[in-house]
């Protein structure tokens, strides 16, 4: 027996893998890396043909010492390797290697991944080319383009008419481009997820480019700031990411629209418009920048929820059908102590969101809690708002998971857990983790909850250790409880 473990110890296991399976993990590398492994053997020479997924990632091509061998190769390994490159390392184009590798290629392409530097590769109708190849040619399903441009350059390039119409292309994401007319998005019906990252169009171009897409199910946008109004019309759409917008006004109509996750956005005017009566998820993203900090009209996402139910008479023009109302997962940026993020979150996703089962509340964004100019006169004190409030449907009758996290042991956290606590009649699980700058007694505070009376049996409640305790350490609250002690 121990012998037979020393002897496939020893063997090169990987190398007995299927071909399939070989060009599936390859297909994880940069595609010099994985042109690479044909140096390692015969049974390794042509492998990389095959991969179905092509990475022309050069970065570590720009810099040689980035490719540095520790084995010992053979000089006709070696000398075939350098015939294939054309000794391209030393100044590598990416559409020199793209060429050389489709060239050699077998087959279809799933995905590919292009970064094209204008200053450094300079050759944009070259780069036209191969993906005219790769989607005529290769029937490429999903492309990811990054355009990166120098910012002192005036040169501009423009994507042909019609370069993104085919039938096998589904999924496209484009980065740095700038796209100055719709025509590559022409009769474009066949695209299901579209991405667009630090894009350069005005508002007729991205208006035909939605209009054009048809059959698009998922959209991206992030880092958009040249389109004054964002105007999203489809009604094929599920789902939609706004991360990061500087914009006039928004407005989404999409009927079927089910998922919206919603970053930092910058309104010049507090204008917002959402036509989405069957959406289901409502997902706030990450927190602002401190870039974004001295950004006048910067939103928080739970004032979208305000906005478009006219809450606290935000929004003079409304007459739109409530998109909220079959809400059934919500996680939000929220601060359980800001009285007018806490009416919204009564007001709106305890009392409207009748079907509400998940809520997820992250400790508020001190960047955005520093663009708060409201005031509210709440009918209660502060401490005591959570029981002056009347037992709403969602909470007796739908709820069944909340997790809190950026809990510091504050009054009006507590009066809130213990809220949902006492009214929750079908809750299963509370998540509650502590906050980097939680107090000994705020922690304490926490571990209190677990002795208070719950209305529902199966309820579970677990508590978490600060992320920073937990990232070192692990998640055994009680061993970071006694480290505080």
């Amino acid at each position: 027996m121990a012998e037979n473990n020393k002897n496939k110890g020893g063997c090169d296991q990987i190398s007995f893998l299927h071909d399939g399976l070989l060009c599936y993990i390859l297909g994880f590398l940069p595609i010099l890396d994985a042109v690479r492994t044909c140096v390692l053997s015969t049974r390794w020479r042509y492998v990389w043909q095959s991969i179905p997924s092509l990475n022309f990632d050069i970065d570590k091509a720009r810099h040689p010492e980035g490719y540095i061998y520790e084995g010992n190769l053979d000089d006709e390994d070696v000398t075939s390797l350098d015939v294939f490159l054309g000794e391209l390392d030393r100044e590598p184009k990416v559409v020199d290697i793209i060429d050389r590798v489709l060239s050699s290629h077998c087959g279809n392409v799933d995905c590919c991944l292009i970064k094209y530097y204008m200053r450094l590769d300079l050759n944009f109708n070259g780069l036209v080319r191969s993906i005219e190849e790769l989607i005529m040619s290769k029937k490429i399903r999903k492309l990811t383009l990054r355009c990166y441009k120098d910012r002192n350059s005036e040169e501009e390039h423009s994507f042909p008419f019609g370069l993104f119409t085919s039938q096998s292309l589904h999924v496209l994401e484009l980065n740095w481009c700038h796209i100055p007319n719709p025509s590559p998005f022409h009769g474009c019906s066949n695209l299901t997820h579209l991405s667009l990252t630090d894009v350069v169009l005005t508002d007729e171009v991205f208006h035909e480019i939605i209009a054009n897409s048809v059959s698009l199910k998922k959209l991206i946008l992030r880092h958009l700031y040249t389109v004054s109004k964002l105007s999203i019309i489809n009604a094929n759409l599920e789902f939609l990411e706004l991360r990061f917008i500087v914009a006039d006004e928004i407005e989404v109509i999409a009927e079927n629209l089910e998922e919206l996750t919603v970053g930092v956005l910058v309104f010049r005017s507090h204008y917002i418009k959402l036509r989405t009566p069957r959406l289901h998820c409502y997902v706030s993203g990450k927190k602002a920048d401190q870039a974004y900090y001295y950004a006048p009209n910067l939103m928080k996402s739970v004032e979208i929820l305000q906005m478009c139910t006219s809450l606290l008479r935000r929004v003079p023009r409304l007459g739109w059908i409530y998109p909220f109302e079959n809400l059934q997962i919500v996680s939000i940026i929220l601060d359980l102590k800001d009285m007018i993020q806490v009416n919204i979150l009564s007001h709106i996703l305890l009392k409207l969101c009748t079907q509400l089962e998940t809520l997820h509340i992250k400790g508020d964004d001190e960047v955005l809690s520093q663009q708060s100019d409201h005031s509210f006169e709440c009918p209660y004190a502060y401490p005591t708002f959570w029981e002056g409030q009347k037992l709403h449907n969602s909470i007796s009758n739908h709820l069944t998971e909340l997790e809190l996290t950026g809990f510091k042991g504050d009054l009006t956290e507590i009066t809130f857990l213990r809220y949902i606590m006492t009214n929750a009649t079908k809750m299963k699980k509370m998540v509650i983790q502590c906050d980097n700058n939680c107090s000994i007694d705020g922690v304490l505070s926490a571990t209190e909850l677990l002795y208070f009376p719950k209305i529902s049996i199966d309820l579970a409640l677990e508590l978490k250790p600060c992320p920073s305790y937990l990232a070192m350490e692990g998640g055994n609250f009680k061993l970071w409880l006694e480290s505080l002690a």
